[in-house]
């Protein structure tokens, strides 16, 4: 009977460990990557590219800016360039994200999980 016991206290703690392990490496994914576009703003873009030293591209109409971003946590991220001044972002945590653009909020939705800067001609 104690050996019975023994086994599953082993197996309980073996399997307590797989699940922290797995869930904290989830913690450190960047969810934001790719290419995400908005309803209200059709010729808005931004893209997020974690390869090239997590660097986000803004395009709407003839306005661009590049920048930064970083995670907070899984789903709040700051960019930082010339236009965003440390600006929020509240991702879903899947494939969406919202911003204050000019005071207003808008919900960005993901295209494309490749980094991919869309160039509207007029």
């Amino acid at each position: 009977m104690k050996k019975i016991a023994n086994k599953i206290n082993f197996l309980f703690l073996y399997g307590t460990l797989i699940i922290l392990i797995s869930g904290c490496s989830d913690e450190y994914k960047l969810v934001l990557i790719g290419t995400y576009l908005c309803d209200k703003l059709p010729m808005a873009t931004i893209v997020f590219d974690e390869a090239d030293n997590q660097t986000f591209y803004y395009r709407n109409h003839n306005e661009s800016d590049k920048g930064t971003y970083t995670m907070q946590t899984y789903t709040t991220y700051i960019i930082d360039s010339p236009k965003f001044h440390k600006v929020k972002i509240i991702s879903d945590g899947k494939d969406s994200f919202k911003i204050k653009i000019n005071n207003e909020i808008y919900v960005f939705k993901q295209f494309s999980t490749v980094p991919t800067i869309i160039v509207n001609s007029d």
